[in-house]
C-alpha cells in the first residue's frame, strides 16, 4: 500500500509493505515489515525538465527461523563405545540488527518521455541504492 498527498511544490509519501515468503531450502517462512515515509520538494528546471528531491527513513522488520541438523564424523575419537557419527540439532534466529535507516533521493523528469530516478539508503547497519530508467510512450 502507498499512501501519498501533495500541496503547492511539496509531497509526502508513506509506502507499507508486508512480505511473507515460502522458500524450498528452509522449513520456516519468512516475514519482513517494511515502511518508508518520505517528504519532499517538487521543482522545475527549466529546459531540463522537473525534479522531485526527497528525504525519508526506513523501518525494516525482518526475521527467519533456521532449523536443521548436522552430522559429524567421530570415528577416531579414540573412545570406546562412542558411536562412529555425532548429529547436531541447531536452530538460528537471523533479523536485522538496527531497524531504522535513512533514505535520500531524487526523480527527474527530463521531458515527456523520459524520467530517472535515484534513492540511497544509510546509517545503521544497512546501505542501499536503487536506480531506473523509465521510458513512457
Amino acid at each position: 500500500m502507498n499512501l501519498a498527498m501533495g500541496w503547492d511544490r511539496y509531497f509526502v509519501t508513506l509506502p507499507i509493505n508486508y512480505a511473507w515468503s515460502q522458500v524450498n531450502i528452509i522449513d520456516t517462512t519468512v516475514e519482513a515489515f517494511n515502511v518508508s515515509p518520505r517528504f519532499g520538494v517538487i521543482g522545475d528546471i527549466r529546459e531540463s525538465g522537473k525534479l522531485a528531491v526527497f528525504v525519508g527513513a526506513m523501518y525494516l522488520d525482518t526475521s527467519v527461523d533456521l532449523t536443521g541438523s548436522v552430522s559429524f564424523d567421530t570415528s577416531n575419537s579414540g573412545v570406546p563405545g562412542v558411536d562412529d557419527t555425532t548429529t547436531v540439532d541447531f536452530l538460528i534466529t537471523q533479523s536485522n540488527k538496527d531497524k531504522w535507516n535513512l533514505l535520500l533521493g531524487f526523480n527527474w523528469d527530463l521531458n515527456k518521455n523520459w524520467s530517472m530516478q535515484g534513492e540511497s539508503g544509510f546509517g545503521g547497519s544497512r546501505e542501499s541504492f536503487i536506480g531506473s530508467m523509465t521510458y513512457r510512450f
